[in-house]
């Protein structure tokens, strides 16, 4: 009786804590169905081991059992005590990961580099073919940042968006045969096009935006962060003359 009144005590027999079910998406299917051999990167980067943490827990690691592609970090076990520094010393990974500041150019050339396959020092391997941004796992600031880059990046391609997960294909994967699909903005109106701003915006924001905030009870975004011009990335119809308003 004493035995299994310390147990008890020392919190033994309570149950492991859990987290609750990821949210299922779509297009992890559609991922799951792809026969290109190609790898996923979730974002924020998570790269957790016994000797370091890079970025938050790795949790989008489960959505591996649905789209069965390899991806970058995750729970890794066994690994050299100084690996960590791979995710610390890279522009784009650090960066995806929140430990270290966004530099843009080396930025962009390393997603250049990996969507070839080039993951360290020239060593080619599978290419990366998805990004998979989970805004929920992001402060605002965060996203709209990444949201820039990526939309501005002609080696990505704006593919869909799903509750807080917003999808990116490589412009390099098979299936797009280098072109990217329209990034074509809703038709509110014959000719008129409608981004909404503080909406289902991610795929078209650049930066210059703030964070989305409720201005009179309805979700929307102010231009002009940090004195800069507010991009827009979208695919028009030519052939007509557009106001922007």
């Amino acid at each position: 009786a004493l035995a299994w009144s310390i147990a008890a005590d020392a919190g033994i027999l309570a149950p492991m804590p859990t987290i609750p079910a990821p949210p299922e998406y779509d297009a992890m299917h559609v991922i799951g169905e792809d026969a290109a051999d190609v790898v996923v990167l979730d974002v924020p980067l998570s790269a957790t081991s016994g000797w370091m943490a890079v970025g938050p827990p790795a949790h989008t690691m489960i959505y591996g059992v649905t789209h069965h592609k390899r991806m970058v970090g995750g729970f890794l076990a066994r690994i050299p005590d100084d690996a960590h520094y791979y995710y610390h010393n890279s522009a784009l990974l650090g960066w995806l990961a929140g430990v270290r500041a966004l530099d843009a150019g080396p930025a962009m050339s390393e997603i250049g580099r990996l969507v070839q396959g080039d993951w360290r020092d020239g060593t080619v391997t599978a290419p990366l073919g998805y990004v998979i941004v989970h805004e929920d796992r992001l402060n605002p600031t965060q996203s709209g940042e990444i949201f820039a880059l990526l939309n501005s990046h002609l080696n990505l391609c704006y593919w869909t968006s799903e509750g807080d997960a917003v999808f990116y294909q490589a412009r390099t994967h098979p299936a797009l045969d280098g072109v990217c699909p329209h990034r074509l903005p809703d038709e509110s109106a014959p000719g008129a096009f409608t981004i909404n701003m503080g909406g289902a915006d991610a795929g078209f924001m650049g930066h210059g935006w703030y964070p989305r905030e409720s201005i009179g009870g309805i979700a929307a975004r102010w231009s002009g962060k940090d004195g800069n011009e507010a991009l827009l990335y979208a695919d028009l119809p030519t052939g007509s003359g557009y106001t922007l308003s």
